[in-house]
């Protein structure tokens, strides 16, 4: 009641307002106290204490959802943070690895490439790239490196196509009907994964290889004979 005495008489005092803001937090009654923060920061939409204030309100809100496991509720208030905070990029790292969650791999790509503009975040450029080679487009991903060349990311984007080229190669190979007929072979034995060995090591000139697998077909030949 006093507070409310004082702003009659001081209508335009921002801290009176912030105290009485304060009071209803103080009660428990977060609701009249966002509303009135909410007023405060269009009518002074300028006032730096008042952004503050608005500020770690809506990140606040934003871990009690992120503790709650309210993941849909959590989008808005992240995309309001960043709208707020657009050099923050913790935010735009949360936000992707949310939509990470969803299954929105390109949307989370998309701003995990937008923060890294905006803050000059080294962990944006990162995320980025990963979240694209982990979707198999790594051809995006090179161009979107290349495109970091001669900035201040050069040596940051080169590191990250040596490795991303690695992985690749490796992805490959796990997906190569000769390692996983090599694999079945060596448990099984089975005459299906050797003749597709056998002819396969030839055909791509792996001389050697073929040397070990004719061997193995014609102990296989000798076990087949024997009665």
């Amino acid at each position: 009641l006093y507070v409310n005495e004082l702003l009659e008489v001081s209508p335009y005092n921002v801290r009176l307002w912030r105290k009485k803001i304060a009071l209803y937090r103080y009660l428990g009654n977060d609701h009249e106290a966002d509303l009135l923060l909410d007023r405060l920061r269009s009518i002074y939409p300028d006032n730096e204490r008042i952004k503050k204030d608005w500020n770690y309100r809506v990140e606040m809100k934003y871990l009690q959802q992120h503790e709650e496991g309210d993941l849909q509720s959590q989008f808005e208030t992240l995309r309001q943070l960043i709208q707020m905070s657009p050099m923050n990029p913790a935010y735009y790292l949360a936000l992707s690895n949310l939509l990470l969650q969803y299954g929105h791999d390109a949307e989370a790509a998309e701003i995990a490439g937008e923060g890294s503009v905006t803050t000059n975040s080294p962990a944006l450029v990162e995320k980025k790239v990963g979240i694209l080679a982990g979707m198999n487009r790594y051809n995006e991903a090179r161009a979107y490196l290349a495109s970091l060349k001669g900035t201040h990311y050069s040596a940051l984007a080169a590191s990250l196509e040596k490795q991303m080229m690695l992985d690749a190669a490796r992805a490959s190979q796990m997906y190569d009907p000769y390692i996983q007929y090599a694999k079945e072979y060596d448990m099984n034995h089975s005459s299906e994964a050797l003749t597709f060995l056998l002819n396969t090591s030839i055909s791509r000139g792996y001389y050697d290889d073929a040397l070990v697998y004719i061997e193995e077909a014609k102990k296989s030949s000798g076990r087949q004979d024997s009665p």
